[in-house]
């Protein structure tokens, strides 16, 4: 009986969690865009941030390189 009461449970926040995403947050997927997430330091930044950070890091590479 507990497993059916659960399962309802699971069900209900489920629902309102994505509701509140799509109405209030206005995202409608719940994973982090690949190109967002850093796999050698786990990072995942905001929308957008990835490619200017990964930009800024290559930037430096190149000053410790040619400096």
């Amino acid at each position: 009986m507990a497993t059916y009461i659960g399962v309802a449970v699971y069900v209900v926040l489920y629902a309102g969690y994505s509701l509140h995403e799509k109405l209030y947050e206005k995202r409608t997927n719940h994973f982090a865009p690949i190109f967002e997430i850093d796999f050698e330091s786990d990072a995942v930044w905001k929308p957008g941030e990835g490619d200017a950070i990964r930009q800024q890091e290559k930037d430096q590479e190149k000053g410790k390189l040619t400096g």
